[in-house]
């Protein structure tokens, strides 16, 4: 994906790197929204996430926190 890329290849490209991980892991993520999709752990968090404004999609792992800690400053909205 390049810098051309639509808002929908991003939310597409999420999509399946999160159906990617959920095969992986045997699981559902737990928590979906447009932009980010969330799989918690026991040790922590891991984030599919589609950033529009910067015309990228990543995976985030946050070890020790779970969706909650995220709220705080830092965080998203």
């Amino acid at each position: 994906m390049g810098y051309d890329a639509t808002p929908d290849d991003l939310l597409k490209e999420k999509r399946q790197l999160s159906r990617m991980l959920a095969m992986a892991w045997a699981r559902e993520a737990t928590d979906s929204t447009t932009g980010v999709d969330y799989f918690q752990f026991s040790w922590g968090l891991v984030m599919v996430r589609a950033d529009l404004r910067s015309t990228l999609c990543s995976v985030t792992i946050d070890y020790f926190s779970g969706k909650d800690a995220l709220s705080g400053p830092g965080g998203p909205s």
